[in-house]
Parts: structure tokens; C-alpha cells; sequence
């Protein structure tokens, strides 16, 4: 069981711990970002606040991920 819970964190240089704080992270922001999106949906002039559209998102993610990247070649 444990093989299954820390296989893929240590792949990517990580515990279990700090893998699950990272995915918790991108699920937040992912979950506000969709909560914007469905009121923009209903109501259309309700604008998409700076950082949820989609091009501030996917660049919010990558810088993200890069950061992570890069603690994890400082080990």
C-alpha cells in the first residue's frame, strides 16, 4: 500500500505530502477559475477577473509548475 500512496511522488522528487500540497494548489485555482467562468457563462456581463482568463491562467499554472521543476533539480 504505501508502494502505491509514493510511487509517482518520488518520481516527480517529491514526498507525499508536498505532492498533495502542489495538486491541492492547481485544484484551487482551477476551482475559483471555474466558478468565474459558469457566473461569466450565465451572466455575460459579468467579466472574467485579471488572472482567471485564459491566457493569465495557463501562464499562472506553467510558472507554477516551472518553480516546481525547479526545486526539485535543486535537490
Amino acid at each position: 500500500m504505501y508502494y502505491l500512496f509514493n510511487q509517482h511522488p518520488s518520481s516527480v522528487g517529491e514526498n507525499w505530502w508536498q505532492h498533495f500540497k502542489f495538486a491541492i494548489s492547481i485544484a484551487y485555482t482551477l476551482l475559483i477559475a471555474s466558478v468565474f467562468w459558469m457566473l461569466h457563462g450565465l451572466f455575460p456581463f459579468i467579466p472574467i477577473p485579471f488572472g482567471f482568463d485564459l491566457g493569465n491562467l495557463v501562464i499562472d499554472l506553467g510558472k507554477k509548475n516551472f518553480y516546481r521543476n525547479q526545486k526539485k533539480k535543486e535537490k
